[in-house]
């Protein structure tokens, strides 16, 4: 304790007597202080944060490393803010205060000192040149970590906490928002000042409407972001289910409407929930969603976002075809018996006349429909998994001469044409093996992963048929090359 003792003076106290604003014209503060009376005191409640937190990059903070946006400037804390920035994107990064979710996560003692030392100096810089997005990235993360941090040290770190909170609470609230998603950071920045401090404003109500409101701009009615992209979801989600898990504690009705558009974003994201617990079609291919994100059972889809999941036997397939009128490619991926088998991407993208996709369920599988405004009278794509997840087909209707799709698989897979380049056979390291077979098309095997090219007609559709193999069968080699005129898939 005696070691202690003169770390927290230095450390911690001190800056706090600094950054206390003293009363107008005499020399004591609004509070004595105390080791038993805190100075200032959070009253509101402390934030749960639903995403992970890398505590490495305390400990570089810690050692005088700082490292942002690819760059690396090493520094004392004391001098750090006053540094020269080597680009945007490393001031950004330390003037968000990102960072202060690494030290909440970290379960050493002096990380948490650490980073109130950071914090008393980023209040004597007070950066003037701080961007808009980096004032309210600053709030928030300050109102979500700061007040977790400061519990577990001394009544002092509590007062530098609150004013942290105060001073970037400020300049954030005369922003006027120029984007839905600036509205969106702005408004749950707010909040959680608000219920970090416990504020005795009258603020609340128009803050939760202003919210409601961002939400309605930036989500479709099926919970998926209208421009945004899986990622960013996940962290809204996750920053949602912290406030409003928040204002319940503290009391505060949540607004039912609010609480709908957050179950609306969480079934958007079960949907798309692979069997190892990651979310397909995001930016990275290992996201796993927030805590208490359930996988949706049997089929499903988002038709605002073109996403479906089609389920039968162990079967699963994920398609993504894009919101309508979009020009995205059409995409999939299969899992069998909870093993990724394949990912398939179509090299031209979907027409931009496109109409929403629709989702066929009857006793013999779930058909996929997607059909263009200019030519509704047949879908342009349609996909169909049987109701026993052995049967796989897939119709392209190309519109133009030529249509490539690439059929992407695992490490260790085994992959070889028959039928003539009409067919080929996928054997996985594990489980059961499928056979593919095309029509309009021919396939090629390159470096691993399966190309699939149409015949250059643009009046033939292009179909390609899979099915499980049974264990038998496993061993089956394709004959000799035909004619092409007699290599014509029989599963067809």
């Amino acid at each position: 304790m005696t070691d202690r003792a003169p770390s927290l003076l230095r450390t911690v106290f001190l800056p706090v007597l600094q950054t206390l604003r003293r009363r107008a014209g005499r020399g004591t503060l609004p509070v004595g202080p105390h080791h038993g009376v805190p100075a200032v005191q959070l009253s509101g409640v402390i934030l749960n944060r639903h995403t992970t937190a890398d505590p490495a990059e305390a400990g570089r903070m810690y050692g005088g490393t700082y490292e942002f946006a690819g760059e690396c400037v090493e520094a004392l804390p004391d001098e750090i803010f006053s540094r020269t920035a080597p680009n945007a994107g490393w001031r950004s990064g330390l003037l968000g205060l990102s960072w202060l979710a690494s030290f909440r996560a970290s379960a050493r003692p002096l990380h948490g000192l650490f980073a109130l030392r950071l914090l008393a100096e980023w209040m004597k810089a007070d950066p003037k040149a701080a961007s808009r997005g980096d004032r309210i990235s600053a709030l928030f993360h300050l109102a979500m970590d700061a007040p977790a941090i400061a519990a577990t040290q001394s009544p002092a770190a509590v007062a530098l906490a609150n004013a942290a909170i105060l001073r970037a609470q400020h300049p954030v609230a005369k922003i006027k928002p120029a984007t839905a998603e600036e509205a969106f950071g702005k408004t749950m920045a707010l909040l959680a000042a608000h219920l970090a401090t416990r504020r005795g404003d009258r603020e609340r109500d128009r803050l939760l409407t202003d919210l409601v409101n961002a939400l309605w701009a930036l989500l479709n009615n099926d919970g998926s972001p209208r421009d945004g992209t899986i990622d960013g979801l996940c962290r809204m989600y996750a920053d949602l289910v912290s406030v409003t898990e928040g204002l319940d504690r503290s009391g505060d009705p949540v607004p039912p409407v609010l609480t709908a558009q957050v179950r609306c974003m969480a079934r958007y994201l079960s949907l798309l929930l692979r069997p190892d617990g990651t979310l397909a079609f995001a930016d990275d291919a290992g996201l796993k969603p927030p805590h208490g994100i359930a996988m949706a059972q049997g089929i499903a889809m988002a038709p605002d976002a073109g996403q479906a999941r089609l389920v039968g036997g162990n079967t699963l397939l994920l398609a993504s075809i894009g919101p309508a009128g979009r020009n995205q490619p059409l995409r999939m991926e299969m899992s069998d018996a909870s093993r990724p088998l394949f990912w398939l991407e179509r090299a031209r993208p979907m027409s931009a006349g496109h109409d929403p996709c629709t989702l066929i369920c009857a006793s013999g599988g779930s058909l996929l429909e997607v059909r263009s405004s200019v030519r509704p009278q047949a879908p342009d794509v349609a996909v169909f998994l049987s109701s026993d997840g052995t049967d796989v087909r897939l119709e392209d209707r190309p519109g133009e001469n030529t249509l490539a799709y690439a059929l992407h698989v695992l490490d260790m897979t085994r992959l070889t044409t028959t039928h003539g380049g009409t067919g080929a056979m996928i054997v996985p390291a594990t489980g059961q093996p499928w056979q593919l077979l095309v029509r309009g098309a021919r396939i090629e095997v390159e470096q691993g992963r399966l190309s699939v090219i149409s015949g250059g007609q643009a009046s033939q559709p292009v179909n390609l048929a899979l099915k499980r193999m049974a264990k038998p069968d496993r061993a089956a080699r394709g004959g000799k090359s035909r004619d092409p005129g007699s290599t014509a898939p029989r599963l067809l």
